[in-house]
């Protein structure tokens, strides 16, 4: 285990880690089976955080559009050892050399022009069911992703961030937008899936965390699971790095029991997959599960293979009536069928979500996908599914129907 000098200005200190940490520390990280040093993207800016204080410190940016990396460190444990000393550049060396992974920074990930975003607000089964400010939010998140994959950003952290602000916006079935179950609170569940690596992190029945997708990245990141549930397991993440909110009931939106007409697949989970310029793809999903379910239930969103996947070819994120994908191990199928028998991606998606999955009951659900050699699919058994979409050649577009020939 080697002893690494990292200086770090006092001045990002802040909450309960100031009162363990005087202003200009000089702090000591060891590296080895820790990982207290765990480099990341995102886009111009280190991300600090304290897992054992369990909050997460502000970000600062550095040398902008060149270092990206996210520095954990545990005070008072005998992890590390805080003595007075002044900020130094041997940081940015040793920041360098861990995260040149050849899509590491903005302007890094550049070996190809093409990029692709593709996300989703949830199935559609009628053109009534589309509304403007879904479409408008999709929008918005889609020209941001662009600009971010153009400046080199990893399709990871696209999918990631693109999936936060559908998260934030309130108005779909994922995050902030959640729907209660039966008892009255929220139960999310999310995934993400890289594809050239095969990484995945996910998170089930997930009451207190507003951003569903960021604790699926840190089960990807910091620990060698995939999927974490109920109570402990929240708790694990949040020890880790994600931030729950203070009060779920102010901060999730009141439960309005949906019409008895009105289809309970169809309320907005969100999804993304991406291409970025070193030809990698990566996948996520984002819900708040079926309104009014059972407590403890969880569908296809959380689950690598049914909800979200991503390998070295193709991307895709499901939305629907969640048994179903679960069962027929939805995206994988598509994926499989496209990679061993041959046959277009679209055909694969069309085959799976309106044969396979069309022909059970209740069997309402849509997919998205893409490839790395730039198909872009949309796939639904009903009217459609709410998309925005866009490329190094397309303007980010939104729409909600999908047509077959």
């Amino acid at each position: 285990m080697g002893l690494y000098d990292l200086d770090l200005p006092g001045q990002l200190f802040r909450g309960e880690a100031a009162q363990a940490a005087e202003p200009a520390r000089h702090v000591h990280l060891h590296r080895g089976d820790q990982f207290l040093l765990d480099p990341v993207r995102a886009a111009g800016r280190i991300r600090f955080r304290c897992p054992h204080r369990q909050r997460r410190l502000p970000r600062a940016g550095f040398v902008s559009g060149l270092i990206h990396c996210r520095v954990y460190f545990i005070l008072n444990k005998g992890k590390i050892r805080a003595s007075r000393m002044k900020w130094t550049y041997g940081y940015v060396f040793l920041a360098l050399s861990w995260s040149m992974n050849g899509s590491a920074a903005t302007g890094i990930c550049d070996s190809q022009d093409e990029y692709i975003l593709l996300l989703h607000g949830g199935f559609a089964s009628a053109p009534e069911r589309v509304e403007r400010q879904h479409l408008d939010v999709l929008k918005r998140a889609v020209t941001v992703g662009l600009k971010a994959l153009a400046n080199g950003a990893t399709a990871l952290d696209v999918v990631e961030d693109s999936i936060v602000l559908l998260e934030d916006a309130g108005i779909y079935d994922a995050g902030k937008g959640s729907y209660f179950n039966s008892e009255g609170f929220v139960e999310n569940d999310a995934s993400l899936m890289e594809g050239h690596t095969g990484r995945a992190g996910a998170v089930a029945a997930a009451q207190s965390l507003g951003n569903p997708i960021r604790a699926a990245r840190i089960a990807m990141d910091r620990t060698p699971h995939v999927l974490f549930v109920g109570a402990t397991g929240e708790a694990t993440l949040i020890e880790l790095g994600a931030e729950a909110v203070e009060d779920p009931k102010s901060y999730f939106k009141e439960y309005r029991p949906p019409p008895p007409q009105e289809p309970a697949e169809e309320h907005g989970t969100v999804g993304a997959v991406a291409l970025d310029r070193c030809g990698n793809l990566a996948a996520g999903t984002s819900t708040g599960g079926t309104p009014g379910k059972m407590p403890g239930r969880v569908g296809d969103s959380p689950i690598i293979g049914a909800g979200s996947f991503a390998n070295a070819k193709y991307a895709l994120s499901a939305t629907g009536k969640g048994e179903h994908f679960i069962r027929r191990a939805a995206t994988h199928d598509i994926a499989a069928r496209a990679e061993y028998l041959g046959v277009p991606l679209q055909d694969a998606a069309d085959y799976v979500v309106r044969e396979l999955i069309g022909d059970m009951d209740q069997a309402q659900g849509a997919v998205i996908a893409i490839s790395a050699a730039g198909d872009i699919v949309l796939s639904s058994n009903g009217y459609g599914v709410m998309y925005g979409v866009g490329s190094n050649i397309l303007a980010a577009t939104v729409g909600a129907e999908v047509k077959y020939q």
